[in-house]
């Protein structure tokens, strides 16, 4: 069984991630900017979706969003 999900925003800074995509230039930085604003938008989007579509590990994606 999956573990449930955890609450991602923590801080209260989700604006502050969509507002640093948009200005973010290409690179490491920009990918997990990436990742967590789909984790924090409310699609449903389980963390393989998520993998797939910055072209990353779903254990890597994991490892980002812990921390």
């Amino acid at each position: 069984m999956a573990r449930p999900r955890a609450i991602l925003d923590k801080q209260g800074l989700a604006d502050e991630v969509f507002r640093r995509l948009k200005t973010e230039p290409s690179g490491i930085n920009r990918e997990r900017l990436l990742a967590v604003s789909l984790g924090l938008n409310h699609s449903n989007k389980g963390l393989k979706e998520i993998a797939d579509t910055v072209g990353r590990s779903r254990a890597t994606i994991q490892i980002w969003f812990d921390l």
